[in-house]
């Protein structure tokens, strides 16, 4: 009975019926739970595929806090029923590191999306016969993914340095709780904010004073020439 609702959850998704898929997956999960002898404390593989299709028809349905939840206690499962632990590798938890990866990029978390379609990638060689000369559909966007994001993740880094230097080297990971860490980090938004206010008036003034010297005059900001 917990196949057949998980099959037609994975008819449902297919064809696009997100909500119907959540609903059969979601009865197929709890049924699972049901007739395990641990209950909700089960750890099998059909339950981490389970949450881990739930995770995905969250994150089509644009629920990604709920999305990474799945995952991330679908990703614990597999390495929990896996004789190797978290050193496992497999097909399945490079593709839900994958997943991982994609609904941290939605958030906007690049640094950790990057991480994860790092470990994804380096897990999808590692499962293949050919090893990193393998050529796969998903090695492959795992690859673009990651040369379009890792720029990013740089420059991101270093406008993080800069802040940090400008605000005496103190950094968010320095606060002690939850709250002083929110207020910190809402000090270093500001901080990346006027830091980014200062380069945009800098290239400004720049762009203003070539213009004005290649004009022979003496414009400012903002002033029309005579």
């Amino acid at each position: 009975m917990t196949d057949t609702l998980h099959n037609i959850g994975g008819v449902y998704s297919d064809l696009g019926r997100n909500q119907e898929a959540l609903e059969k997956y979601e009865a197929s999960l709890q049924m699972e739970y049901a007739v395990h002898p641990q209950g909700e404390k089960a750890q099998t593989g059909s339950i981490a595929t389970t949450l881990h299709n739930i995770g995905k028809v969250y994150r089509v349905l644009g629920r990604n806090q709920e999305a990474l939840e799945k995952y991330e206690a679908s990703l614990q499962m597999q390495y929990a029923v896996h004789p190797q632990g978290e050193k496992a590798q497999t097909g399945s938890i490079a593709t839900t590191l994958h997943n991982i990866g994609k609904v941290y990029r939605v958030l906007g978390r690049n640094q950790e999306a990057l991480e994860k379609y790092e470990a994804s990638l380096q897990m999808q060689y590692a499962v293949h016969p050919q090893g990193e000369k393998a050529q796969t559909s998903e090695i492959t966007v795992l690859k673009q993914a990651i040369s379009l994001l890792q720029p990013k993740v740089d420059q991101w880094l270093k406008l993080q340095a800069r802040v940090a230097k400008k605000r005496g080297g103190k950094t968010v990971s320095e606060t002690k709780t939850a709250d002083e860490e929110a207020k910190d980090q809402s000090k270093a938004d500001a901080a990346m904010a006027d830091l980014l206010g200062d380069l945009n008036l800098q290239e400004q003034t720049r762009k203003a004073a070539k213009k004005a010297h290649n004009r022979g005059g003496n414009n400012t900001i903002g002033e029309k020439p005579n």
